[in-house]
Formats: structure tokens, C-alpha cells, sequence
């Protein structure tokens, strides 16, 4: 089965809204704690029920009837958790949640831990943090495909118009795999560079979750 057949869907869904309301932030270390200790949690593992995921997250999902096929999404700044016991991490604020739920089982995650777009060193950084955090679990990293400064080379002249997406690492605990990828978003003339006042700076990390075992037990068809 393809590895992304979602992939597409759950980033149009997840980061639609964050095109338009992503600001630049302005907040100190200290407005971050206080903002991680108030916002919802979302915590799951793939092959949890919806059911299980409601009632170990704060975050309030709307009550709905799911299909075969159907994603959940979170329509507001979130804490991801990943809850596999021993594979576990959290990951710092989020701007946009999504997650793909075949047979009523999550079997894809795609999320953007953090609250608005960032700079390309602030990409890194927060490549990093991603890094030290799965490597603090039993995570290990399976493959890089770009490291610092091939990124930064990509990336390189921020003036020119940018639109595209690269794979950064690979990682693996027990059958579960995350996937990291970086992105940048900017054309001159279009409307968010004139929403936030800037020319350059709209990078964009992501993170996604599969696991072929569970994507089998729950094919959705």
C-alpha cells in the first residue's frame, strides 16, 4: 500500500488555516511555558480508536460520525503527544493537527509543531529539538537526507521565490516511523508575504507518523 496516499489531503486540511493565520512570533521563553501550560493536549498512538483518542486528549473534537475513510484535524494551536508506550515524545506547540482514520483507527499523523512560520535558522533549531526528542526515547535515526548546511545551501538565497517541500530524517521505533520535513512558502505578490509583512522567513517544519503494520489492520476498505 502506498505509504501517502493521505499525505496530500491531511496538509491541505491541516495547514490551510495556518496560511492565513500564521503570524510571526513575538513571544518571550517565559509566554511560551505559559502558553504550553494552557493549551489542549492531543495524545495518541496509530491503531487508536477515535473513541480512546477523545477521552485521552483535552482537545475537544466535535462530535461526528466518521467513514470508512476520514480525517480528524485540530482547529486551533495544540500540544501533539505520541503515546506508544516506550516510542513516546511531546512535541512543542502546534499550529495545525491532522490525522487520518480508516476504519475508526488513526493510521497517519501530519503535524506542524509550531505556532507560526519561522526563519530558516529557526527551522533548524527546531529540527533539532525534534531530533533531541525522539532521541531521548528509543527513536533512532534510519536515514538523513539533508543535513545543515546542504539545507541551508538549499535554501540558501531568500530573496527568490520559493515554493517546495524536502525530506529532512527518518526515524524508527519498533514499527512505528516518523518522517521530517521541511518547507518554504513564499512568493512575491501573494498574499501572505503582505499579511505578515515580510519577504522571506516562511519555513515550515512538519512531522509525519506511519506504520505500515497498523495502515494493514485498518485498510479502510
Amino acid at each position: 500500500m502506498d505509504r501517502w496516499p493521505l499525505t496530500a489531503s491531511l496538509l491541505a486540511i491541516g495547514l490551510t488555516g495556518a496560511a492565513v493565520l500564521l503570524m510571526i512570533w513575538n513571544g518571550t521563553a517565559r509566554d511560551m511555558a505559559r502558553l504550553k501550560e494552557t493549551l489542549p493536549t492531543i495524545r495518541l498512538a496509530l491503531g487508536d480508536d477515535f473513541n480512546t483518542i477523545r477521552e485521552q486528549s483535552t482537545y475537544r473534537f466535535p462530535p461526528r460520525t466518521l467513514g470508512r475513510i476520514d480525517v480528524i484535524a485540530a482547529g486551533e494551536p495544540v500540544i501533539f503527544e505520541y503515546a506508544r508506550p516506550g516510542c513516546d515524545f511531546r512535541l512543542p506547540p502546534a499550529r495545525s493537527f491532522a490525522a487520518a482514520v480508516d476504519d475508526g483507527h488513526a493510521v497517519s499523523v501530519t503535524v506542524s509543531p509550531q505556532l507560526s512560520y519561522t526563519s530558516l535558522g529557526g527551522a533548524l533549531d527546531l529540527i533539532a529539538q525534534i531530533g533531541a526528542a525522539l532521541g531521548d526515547r528509543r527513536w533512532q535515526l534510519s536515514k538523513r537526507y539533508l543535513n545543515a548546511d546542504q539545507i541551508r545551501s538549499r535554501f540558501g538565497d531568500l530573496t527568490v521565490n520559493s515554493d517546495v517541500t524536502v525530506r529532512v530524517e527518518d526515524w524508527r521505533c519498533g514499527d512505528d516511523e516518523v518522517y521530517v520535513e521541511l518547507a518554504r512558502h513564499w512568493r512575491a505578490g501573494e498574499s501572505l508575504p503582505q499579511l505578515a509583512g515580510k519577504e522571506h522567513d516562511f519555513c515550515l517544519v512538519s512531522l509525519k507518523i506511519e506504520n505500515d503494520r497498523v495502515r494493514r489492520l485498518y485498510p479502510g476498505s
